[in-house]
């Protein structure tokens, strides 16, 4: 039986929908094979998952997001949607996301976070501030055997003599592969257990964590890696080392020379959505974007995938 692969994004508002425009067709550079859904506020309405719509309701975006993803798999059929955010840019073909089958969902991580447990224990040494409220997990290595180790923090605390702490670990929801639609119907019953800030970070973190889903992260070996996905090659989201990207042979490189293959835009504009109005949201972009990347990002984003970054 021939598989069937589908690409999902979607974004409501004009500056989200402009966006997801060039997420969409960055994505169709590297797979013009591969249908891609993009859900806007005008397609929405075509979705029987609409009814539940923020206004109504008074349920979060991110949360609408994963109901329309899973109806979209369910109503289509497909057997692995690649999940993608209206804030991404692909750039390279995602054959670490096509080529598992196996798993049931396929994660790409955010920042290194510490997550503060579900019980308000007290946080681990970190300076970073918890985000949402659930037990962490980590990745560790075996101090002898050098293997790497996604699993519960306490396994960490239970024997620190034998493990090296690498660092604490959260999946971003918005690069993702589902090849299990009950890993999306999961993250829907999970919702409520985490703030509207961070539910969508939450369901995702705590299927991963809490039920017996299989998964795949690209991150967890991420300074072994060849290759970058979502918000890891800015390196700290304090300082993103975004001016230091290179170019080369029409490849975009992280600082420490992996080959991009999905960039997050992430922190760079969403605040601006949030607080401002809608043309002070259109030059706060402008102007992040012009601190935030070098020529040669820029030029690479415009001219090898055509996306006009700028232009809105």
């Amino acid at each position: 039986m021939t598989q069937k692969t589908s690409a999902f994004i979607l974004a409501t508002g004009e500056f989200h929908e402009k966006m997801a425009a060039k997420a969409a067709k960055s994505f169709q550079h590297f797979h013009p094979e591969i249908g891609i859904e993009v859900v806007t506020s005008e397609r929405f309405k075509e979705y029987q998952c609409s009814v539940y719509k923020k206004d109504n309701y008074n349920i979060p975006v991110s949360l609408l997001k994963i109901l329309a993803a899973y109806e979209f798999m369910a109503s289509h059929e497909v057997d692995k949607l690649i999940f993608l955010g209206a804030d991404t840019i692909t750039c390279g073909r995602l054959d670490e996301l096509l080529d598992d089958n196996k798993s049931d969902v396929v994660v790409t991580a955010c920042y290194p976070y510490q997550i503060q447990s579900i019980d308000n224990s007290t946080l681990i040494n970190t300076d970073k501030n918890p985000i949402t409220f659930f037990r962490s997990l980590i990745l560790i290595q075996d101090k002898n055997s050098k293997e790497l180790i996604l699993t519960d923090i306490s396994v960490y605390q239970l024997d620190k003599e034998k493990y090296t702490l690498v660092e604490y670990y959260l999946a971003n929801p918005d690069v993702a592969c589902y090849n299990n639609l009950a890993v999306l119907a999961t993250q829907i019953n999970e919702f409520k257990r985490f703030s509207f800030s961070y539910c969508e970070f939450g369901s995702l973190n705590y299927a991963l964590k809490h039920h017996t889903f299989s998964f795949a992260d690209l991150n967890p070996t991420y300074a072994e890696s060849k290759v970058a996905y979502n918000s890891r090659p800015k390196i700290d989201q304090a300082n993103p080392h975004t001016r230091d990207f290179t170019v080369k042979n029409d490849k975009l490189y992280s600082p420490d020379g992996k080959h991009i293959k999905v960039y997050h835009f992430q922190e760079q504009f969403t605040k601006g959505v949030d607080y401002y109005s809608l043309d002070e949201t259109y030059k706060a972009y402008a102007s992040t974007m012009k601190e935030r990347l070098n020529d040669e990002t820029v030029n690479y984003f415009n001219e090898v995938l055509e996306v006009d970054i700028f232009n809105l």
